[in-house]
């Protein structure tokens, strides 16, 4: 819609869209799922820790050392 003002148009938005807010361990998932090799996954690894939240309640696919 648009609405006539002494300086012009003002345009407002026709749709709103929902905001997903991710949880830590939503960022977690990420994060590991997201690693591309060993190191990467490490490093994911050593970030989760640091969150402070425990690996065995985030679902994620471990990449091994190949």
């Amino acid at each position: 819609m648009d609405d006539l003002i002494r300086d012009g148009v003002l345009r407002t938005p026709v749709v709103t869209y929902p905001i997903e807010i991710y949880t830590p361990e939503r960022i977690a998932e990420f994060r590991l799922n997201n690693a591309v090799d060993f190191a990467d996954y490490q490093a994911a690894l050593k970030g989760v820790r640091k969150m402070g939240l425990d690996l065995r309640s985030i679902a994620h696919q471990p990449i091994k050392k190949s």
